[in-house]
């Protein structure tokens, strides 16, 4: 029944669902469905970024914010790729925030440094065991 067309820059994307008909056969007429106010607000960020796609031709990176969290999840699978490769937690922290953080600050009064390096390990491994499906799912 359904036909799913994925328009994309490679970075960038935006899925139209095809309930009636087929692209393959030609024009077609869109027609964008809202139904509820609940959960709008999502569905309305869609529209204005394919509205903006056929207005300029082109993705706009203001409609596609870079969600906050991605470099700490980056962080994460780094720090879990440097423990599964047999990294100390300290050539993990000198990856991670540079030599001379981890100089100033490893054997200071706090072992700050260390427990972030071992939070990151255990949220990418958490990501690792399937935890990411939880971000896939928004």
């Amino acid at each position: 029944g359904i036909e799913h067309v994925l328009l994309s820059d490679g970075h960038h994307r935006i899925q139209i669902d095809v309930r009636h008909g087929s692209l393959l056969e030609g024009p077609v007429r869109l027609r964008y469905e809202l139904a509820g106010a609940a959960g709008v607000e999502p569905k309305l960020v869609v529209l204005q970024r394919l509205l903006a796609l056929q207005r300029l031709g082109r993705f706009p990176r203001s409609l596609y914010p870079v969600d906050r969290r991605a470099q700490h999840w980056t962080m994460a699978l780094c720090a879990l790729d440097g423990a599964r490769a047999g990294a100390s937690h300290r050539a993990i922290a000198a990856a991670l925030w540079g030599e001379t953080a981890v100089n100033r600050d490893w054997r200071g009064g706090s072992d700050y440094l260390r427990a972030r390096v071992r939070r990151l390990i255990g949220i990418g491994d958490s990501f690792a065991q399937g935890g990411y499906r939880r971000l896939l799912d928004g």
